[in-house]
């Protein structure tokens, strides 16, 4: 399996064992960023308010690293779970629109907080709440779901190919009257087959 392609391209499938691993990778690397950047710091683990205000001052001097690594670790992870969402046949779209709802959610929380308005602070935490109920299903899909055992529209299983096979496009995009076009096409939109 290509490195590169499992950690960066959004193109084709991974089984459940490769999305994992994938995952656990992200989370135990960033904990030994994070680690590492305390290590450095010579912040000890903080165990009172005063000692997380001294961790933040200290911190930040390891804000651009920090960055650095929580935006190609989010990369990483949409593109694991765009393609373990392709391997059950759904768009990767969806861990996009996830993570999109959730910064919304998670803002009109803190901009009711800010502006000591609780009824857009109980909105925004609602909302967040559905969010990280609808993601968590979506994260147990990806997780325990069996993939597609055949090609579907994202490919053939287990990353075999990060294209539909040639001969499926070739048919939908044949040249012809409208009548006759495949069984498949004229099945109806967005039907999965």
């Amino acid at each position: 399996m290509n490195i590169r392609w499992l950690l960066f391209s959004f193109n084709g499938r991974i089984g459940r064992l490769a999305f994992f691993a994938v995952a656990s990778g992200v989370a135990l690397t960033g904990v030994a960023v994070v680690g590492a950047s305390l290590r450095l710091a010579g912040a000890a683990f903080p165990e009172t308010p005063a000692d997380f205000q001294a961790l933040a001052a200290t911190q930040s001097e390891f804000r651009g690293p920090i960055l650095i690594w929580q935006i190609l670790a989010g990369w990483i992870q949409l593109a694991a779970g765009a393609k373990r969402l392709h391997d059950i046949g759904r768009s990767g779209w969806l861990n996009l629109w996830l993570a999109l709802a959730t910064i919304a959610a998670t803002g009109v929380a803190v901009a009711g907080y800010a502006a000591h308005s609780s009824l857009v602070w109980l909105a925004g935490y609602l909302l967040l709440l559905i969010v990280l109920i609808y993601g968590l299903w979506v994260g147990l899909l990806q997780l325990f779901r069996r993939g597609d055992e055949d090609a579907n529209d994202f490919g053939e299983p287990s990353g075999q190919s990060g294209t539909p096979p040639r001969e499926r496009v070739l048919r939908v995009f044949e040249a012809g009257p409208a009548i006759a076009r495949p069984a498949e096409v004229a099945g109806g939109f967005g039907k999965r087959h």
